[in-house]
């Protein structure tokens, strides 16, 4: 699940 977020950071989500 964590995993999911730090991708989303990547992307530029600004989840983590």
């Amino acid at each position: 699940i964590y995993i999911v977020l730090l991708v989303l950071d990547t992307v530029g989500a600004g989840n983590g």
